[in-house]
């Protein structure tokens, strides 16, 4: 059951991520090389990862974990449960109450789990931001790489085509 609550609250904590993420643009040819990032540099990725360390953005994300948690280990699972046992009867095999939610079900950890994902929110974010501009800086390497590979190919294909005339 521990998994079950784990998997619920990754998919909560998994919600937050968009929300950071919508305002994150790579453009090919725009990146930095990592000698020339510092953390003084104002380009989108590093506002973002700016965000992502404000205690107070960490704070609104746990807050709004924590209550998203809450909200769903208060849903009722009953309705639930009887849909399952009418699609495949004997499939519950647990005596649980109609009127149970998913906290009543879940184990004795349960309570603690809100806060818990809330302070992973935190963690998340703040090791989120650092990867966003280590991936900013690894980007040109990346687009060099790129061409490098399609060049590559490009002499592959050629070399293919000679060896077939």
């Amino acid at each position: 059951m521990r998994s079950k609550v784990i998997v619920i609250g990754l998919s909560l904590l998994g919600a937050s991520a968009p929300v950071m993420a919508q305002d994150i643009e790579f453009r090919p040819g725009t990146g930095v090389s990592a000698q020339e990032m510092s953390p003084a540099d104002d380009g989108a990725v590093n506002e973002i990862a700016a965000k992502m360390a404000d205690p107070q953005m960490q704070d609104r994300i746990a807050t709004a974990v924590e209550t998203m948690t809450r909200t769903v280990m208060d849903m009722p699972v009953g309705p639930l449960i009887d849909s399952i046992e009418k699609a495949r009867p004997g499939t519950v095999k647990r005596n649980i109450p109609h009127d149970a939610t998913l906290a009543d079900i879940a184990d004795r950890d349960a309570d603690a789990l809100p806060e818990k994902l809330g302070e992973g929110s935190r963690q998340m974010l703040s090791m989120a931001g650092s990867l966003a501009q280590v991936m900013a800086a690894m980007m040109p390497e990346f687009e060099r790489m790129g061409r490098a590979m399609e060049e590559s190919f490009k002499a592959a294909k050629t070399q293919a085509r000679n060896a077939r005339n």
